[in-house]
């Protein structure tokens, strides 16, 4: 302690001063810190939602094909409503999304969107336990019991797997192969008007084979024509149909029948 006292009288007043003032700024900095959600771990995941009536839902991303499954933690149904829509609105969405809700088994509740559900949309569900388990006495805190998700955000991949003759014999005929992949389920009309190929200008024929997931789609451009100088077929995308916003062009190498690169 001695030390530092000797150490501080022997300071100049500007340094003294300016030890002062540079503790004061980092407490202050300190004190703003704290008012920050993140400094205060206001951040953190939270926790999963709780209800003695439910025990498994939907949360996190969902695809926009999704219906939504609620298991109940006892049965609340009989035999006889299994398979059918419930008698009455029980689970209430926001944005406002038209559907029904069935039960799966006697403890299963699914609700089935009328339509698709919107892309990169952040969904709240409310459902009704009070109309669910009927005569069943609730507590207020547990009459309904809520929870979010999170459609995906649709966006694609364009893969090319290079080119190859129809026969071995003929390499004037050719064809490009690859697969169009989509982050989250796309109908294959959709996907085939979002890419065109070309070469030398002219269109080309895409034939397609759609995975039944809807994100894998492999394409084909037939009937590419390889003579005696180089060329380029021309792949464009366009995430319009889609309903993406960006578009790409990729240009692949035709080389001329003499040049060895396939």
């Amino acid at each position: 302690m001695r030390k530092i006292k000797s150490w501080w009288v022997g300071l100049k007043g500007w340094q003294q001063k300016t030890i002062i003032g540079g503790c004061i700024l980092l407490a202050v900095g300190i004190g703003y810190l704290s008012t920050i959600p993140s400094w205060r771990g206001a951040s953190k995941e939270p926790e999963l939602l709780y209800n003695p009536y439910v025990t498994a839902y939907p949360s996190g991303m969902v695809s926009t094909r999704s219906s939504l499954r609620i298991r109940l933690a006892d049965a609340a149904a009989d035999s006889s409503q299994i398979g059918e829509e419930t008698q009455s609105v029980v689970l209430r969405m926001n944005p406002s999304v038209s559907g029904k809700t069935y039960w799966v088994d006697d403890r299963t509740l699914e609700f089935i969107p009328e339509d698709h559900l919107s892309p990169n949309t952040r969904y709240e569900a409310t459902l009704l336990l009070d109309r669910v388990l009927g005569d069943i006495s609730i507590a207020d805190e547990y009459a309904t019991f809520d929870f979010t998700v999170q459609t995906m955000e649709q966006n694609y991949t364009l893969d090319v797997e290079g080119l190859s003759p129809y026969e071995l014999r003929n390499l004037k005929r050719q064809k490009l192969t690859g697969i169009f992949r989509t982050a989250d389920f796309a109908e294959g009309m959709q996907v085939e008007k979002a890419l065109a190929a070309y070469q030398d200008g002219q269109p080309l024929k895409v034939t397609w084979s759609h995975a039944p997931d809807g994100t894998a789609h492999t394409f084909t451009v037939e009937d590419i024509q390889r003579g005696e100088q180089a060329s380029a077929v021309s792949l464009e995308s366009n995430g319009e149909p889609l309903r993406v916003d960006r578009s790409s062009d990729i240009e692949v190498e035709v080389p001329a029948l003499g040049d060895f690169k396939l």
